[in-house]
């Protein structure tokens, strides 16, 4: 049943009502309806670490997560950071946590996660560096690694920051892939160009002599209790010192030592464990992925991954009782002993943030992570599964007639055909938009690919994507959020500075946003009339019958008026997403919105989409997505002739769900007059005009749900065509009554006098 088949009054009067007509009753029946959230996203783990209690916490594509062992659960603890990339963890000596995001952010937190205090707003005042590694040393001193702006070091928990590198180091220290600290404070960085070591805590490094390995990436790092180093290589194994002099190369399988390293993790027992995930360039037709243990101190290795054939292990970590927690693509494995006993850890609630949506031709829905993952419910439904795919910090998505899909990422617009759920072949062409951001896509009618980006205007495709041509003139903002095709030959592009239009194919934009009091435009949406909404950063929704050229703002019942999406459905009905307060829906284009967010526990909305059933789609900022489902009641009605037209029997029948027997609620009933739209409630008086200013309640006293029979007196000579509607919620009172109907849209037009 459509969300809006029964709601399509309750925007014209019930919306506004303090005082409501009602009948308090013991509903045999009720719609129960929400938000699902998906199953099936996978939640990219990037670094693992532990506390001196056995507390597990990863470092995710969409925040942190803390493992309790002893009760078996996972919790978000993403306050402050929610929706951040987080690449490093590491804990002080007294218990502080330390966070690293892809952006060069570093948190704390003092209360085990509960809530994160930003500590370093971009190191080196560079905004878009990885932070690759946090160690603490002895003294309490603390390091962040970053991939392109050196090592920077805090002496007071973060409250300040000094970069360790100088003009007079080796320009390879800005570039630290991995970082680890021992027992007497020596420092060891990893880089582009091989390992390098300080004794003085940062002020002074030397590149350490590693005769027998190939130049290669440190890719990782691990230290035991006796000061033993490990290194891992991008091309060359696992190298082993014990002074950082001598190095023996790890007797790993032979196709192993010449692969790549992803993790590397030592426990208290000096027991170490090496993941390698890359390609064998001893055979290059071979791939090596797994993880193995060594209890020898690296002369022996056993692979002890067996249960997860071809899984590539991202990190690893040991806790004080000697189990290891090893993620990978399959999710977080623990091991007690291992060796073979790999259990799955509780499951994860998912923190992924989803930037974008795409229906194809035959129904399947894709979704964009904002780490870069895409994933499609094949199923049609609120499974998912994950595609391959490598590029990150995806903004955009759309899918043309034959199937192809469009990707618009911080590094330019990618396309591939969709073959067996994969994306085996990637295009990008060489020309702009290439390495550019591009944050919106549009396929128009002629199947022409229209790409926005961020400060360089407007791009189209005529050939699939294979190639790209500037289409910006008179776009005087070039900064693109958002864009529209109308199908009848016009693109609006919403911009960080209005909203432009062309109908031309691009060739010449003109400014189309008089009306608009807020300029940053971040949604469009064309319904199946030309109707045009538009969502602002600030001023929320806005409404253009004349395909631009005037707006009006349709706010009623928004409680946040930062848009972040937009959605229309068959029935034109429309939906919008904010920034905090969740989805909101409309029946009567944007005169008045009603909340849709039971069941919905991330209320940052960052896009929406209905698929060919009229499913409706949330992705959030850090839940993931969320599926609108429920069983709708429905209510039939007749009216019945007594002989005089003053006084008639209307007769309305509910057919209830089976969600809600035995709730008590309320029932209510009204219409609206078709010629001017004048609002009345069906009250025991008969036809009562309702004053806004001055609202009457009416009892319709207790009644029977299943066989719900409302007798009142009607003066039908100037109510022919008149809508008659009904509906019912769940609660104790008028106004928890009538939230709970608007929440689970359980109003609907029951019967049109003839």
């Amino acid at each position: 049943m459509n969300i809006f088949s029964c709601m399509s009054f309750m925007c014209a009067w019930l919306c506004w009502l303090p005082v409501i007509v009602l009948g308090l009753i013991n509903l045999n029946a009720a719609a129960g309806s929400g938000w699902v959230q998906g199953s099936g996203i996978y939640n990219q783990i990037l670094i693992l670490a532990v506390d001196r209690h056995g507390t597990l916490y990863a470092g995710q594509s969409g925040g942190v997560l803390k493992y309790s062992p002893s009760q078996g659960a996972w919790t978000v603890v993403n306050s402050g950071m929610a929706g951040l990339r987080i690449t490093a963890l590491a804990f002080d000596g007294s218990g502080n946590i330390y966070a690293g995001s892809d952006t060069s952010k570093v948190f704390r937190s003092t209360n085990g996660g509960a809530t994160w205090s930003l500590v370093s707003d971009g190191l080196g005042g560079q905004n878009a560096t990885p932070v690759t590694a946090i160690v603490v040393d002895p003294a309490g001193n603390v390091y962040a690694a970053t991939y392109t702006v050196g090592v920077f070091k805090s002496s007071d928990g973060g409250g300040s920051w000094v970069s360790v590198y100088t003009a007079s180091d080796d320009a390879s220290l800005l570039a630290v892939a991995s970082m680890a600290v021992d027992g007497k404070g020596n420092l060891y960085a990893g880089t582009a160009d091989g390992l390098y070591e300080s004794g003085d805590a940062g002020r002074s490094w030397s590149l350490v002599a590693m005769p027998g390995f190939p130049p290669s990436t440190i890719t990782a790092m691990a230290i035991d209790g006796n000061g033993k180093v490990y290194a891992g290589m991008s091309l060359g194994g696992v190298a082993m010192s014990t002074d950082s002099k001598f190095w023996l190369r790890a007797s790993l399988p032979q196709a192993v030592e010449f692969s790549g390293i992803s993790t590397i993790a030592v426990g208290a027992d000096g027991a170490v464990y090496v993941a390698s995930i890359a390609s064998s360039l001893f055979d290059p037709g071979t791939t090596i992925s797994g993880l193995f243990k060594s209890s020898d101190g690296g002369a022996s290795w056993t692979l002890i991954s067996t249960d997860q054939t071809g899984a590539v292990f991202d990190a690893a970590v040991v806790d004080g009782k000697g189990t290891l927690y090893a993620a990978s693509y399959l999710g977080l494995l623990q091991s007690g002993n291992g060796v073979d006993s790999w259990t799955p850890t509780a499951s994860m609630p998912s923190t992924n943030t989803i930037n974008a949506f795409a229906l194809d031709g035959v129904g399947t829905v894709y979704a964009a992570t904002n780490p870069g993952e895409i994933y499609t419910n094949s199923n049609k439904g609120n499974e998912w599964t994950a595609i391959p795919w490598g590029m990150p910090h995806i903004n955009a998505l759309t899918v043309d007639r034959k199937g192809k899909l469009y990707v618009g990422t911080d590094y330019g617009a990618f396309s591939c055909a969709r073959n067996d759920a994969t994306c085996p072949g990637l295009v990008n062409s060489q020309s702009p938009p290439y390495g550019m951001k591009v944050k919106a896509l549009a396929l128009a009618s002629n199947n022409y690919i229209y790409a926005g980006t961020h400060g360089n205007g407007v791009y189209k495709s005529s050939d699939g994507g294979l190639s790209w041509g500037a289409a910006s003139a008179g776009l005087v903002n070039q900064s693109v959020d958002a864009l529209a095709w109308d199908g009848a030959g016009t693109i609006y592009a919403g911009t960080d500075g209005g909203l432009f239009k062309s109908q031309n194919g691009g060739l010449s934009w003109v400014e189309a946003d008089a009306g608009m009091s807020i300029q940053a435009v971040n949604a469009l949406v064309v319904d199946h009339a030309g109707v045009v909404y538009a969502g602002t950063a600030a001023g929320g929704v806005f409404k253009s019958f004349d395909a631009g050229d005037s707006w009006v703002a349709v706010n009623t019942g928004l409680t946040n008026l930062s848009i972040n999406a937009l959605m229309v459905d068959a029935s034109n009905n429309v939906y919008v997403g904010t920034q905090g307060a969740g989805v909101f829906a409309s029946s009567n284009g944007g005169g008045v919105w009603v909340p849709l967010n039971t069941g919905l526990t991330d209320l940052t909305v960052d896009a929406l989409i209905i698929d060919n059933g009229g499913n409706l789609y949330a992705g959030t900022a850090g839940g993931g997505i969320f599926q609108f489902v429920g069983e709708a009641s429905s209510w039939t009605a007749s009216l019945q002739s007594s002989g005089n037209l003053s006084s008639q029997t209307l007769t309305a029948t509910l057919a209830p769900a089976t969600a809600d027997v035995g709730q008590s609620g309320c029932v209510f009933y009204g219409a609206v007059l078709p010629n001017n739209g004048g609002t009345y409630l069906f009250g025991q008086s008969g036809w009562v005009p309702y004053n806004v200013n001055s609202p009457s309640a009416y009892s319709v006293g207790s009644l029977a749900v299943s066989q719900a029979t409302l007798v009142q007196n009607l003066s039908l000579a100037a109510l022919v065509g008149t809508n008659v509607y009904a509906g019912y919620g769940h609660g104790a009172s008028t106004g928890a009554c009538l939230s709970d109907m608007f929440q689970h849209g359980t109003l609907e037009e029951v019967y049109t006098i003839h």
